[in-house]
């Protein structure tokens, strides 16, 4: 998908463009594949991508285990 062409996909609520976050997620994912822009070059140490991968797991963890356990008390006191 093209961010400037008309999204005109039958799933999609409310087609239309993509717009300025999907040219920048286009040219994020370019950047990220060839490595850098001209001269600029984007390194990002091992460290940090260890904390963010991590950070990551913690909240969409974190996020499941609230809507799973709304109901966990609930359920305790069902099967009891």
């Amino acid at each position: 998908m093209l961010p400037w062409a008309p999204s005109t996909h039958p799933a999609q609520r409310h087609p239309g463009q993509a717009g300025e976050r999907g040219r920048a997620f286009l040219v994020s994912l370019l950047v990220g594949h060839f490595g850098g822009i001209g001269p600029l070059r984007l390194y990002v140490p091992a460290a940090a991508k260890n904390l963010s991968r991590e950070l990551g797991l913690m909240l969409f963890l974190a996020g499941a285990g609230t809507a799973a356990g709304a109901q966990f008390v609930q359920v305790l006191r069902q099967q009891a």
